[in-house]
């Protein structure tokens, strides 16, 4: 092979890996006509991240509501950083998805939050689930009932989970 063959190949292959289309976290919800335009702004500003970006797996089926990238926050007069977020719903209820997460995340340690979420984090030790500092800045997945009534319950059709996974 000659020198300019080399270097052709080369540029090809650059080429075609640079532009390998990523596989999306998951989907967003789709707007309809019973859609608020609140819940319209949320979901149109939402950002899918790759899921190669997310070492937590997306629940198989579950729908992106709305994402937060990292950031900061002050809570008492002390400012912190602040890790993404991505809340998704699932017309799977709660126990089916937390029974699905507890298999996933085999080495992260979980908790019923007072019998109406449940919450998996990285590492050991206590959390508080409640403990907004705590949600923000280390990575874990919040599992709660979507409530009908409330916007999420409007947003997706037939939504039985909220899913929160906050991610490096």
């Amino acid at each position: 092979m000659n020198k300019l063959t080399v270097v052709l190949v080369m540029l090809l292959s650059f080429i075609i890996s640079s532009h390998v289309i990523a596989e999306p976290y998951a989907d967003k919800i789709k707007i309809t006509s019973s859609t608020s335009p609140l819940s319209q702004m949320i979901i149109n500003s939402a950002k899918v991240p790759d899921s190669s970006s997310v070492e937590i797996s997306a629940y198989p089926g579950a729908k992106i509501f709305q994402t937060k990238d990292a950031g900061e926050m002050t809570a008492n007069d002390e400012s912190y950083k602040t890790l993404a977020y991505i809340k998704l719903l699932s017309t799977d209820p709660v126990e089916k998805v937390v029974a699905w997460y507890k298999e996933q995340l085999k080495t992260y340690t979980y908790e019923d939050v007072f019998g109406v979420s449940w919450v998996f984090w990285k590492g050991e030790g206590e959390f508080n689930g409640l403990d907004i500092r705590l949600r923000t800045t280390i990575q874990n997945v919040g599992v709660s009932e979507a409530i009908a009534e409330m916007e999420y319950g409007k947003d997706m059709k037939g939504a039985k989970s909220i899913i929160e996974v906050t991610y490096e």
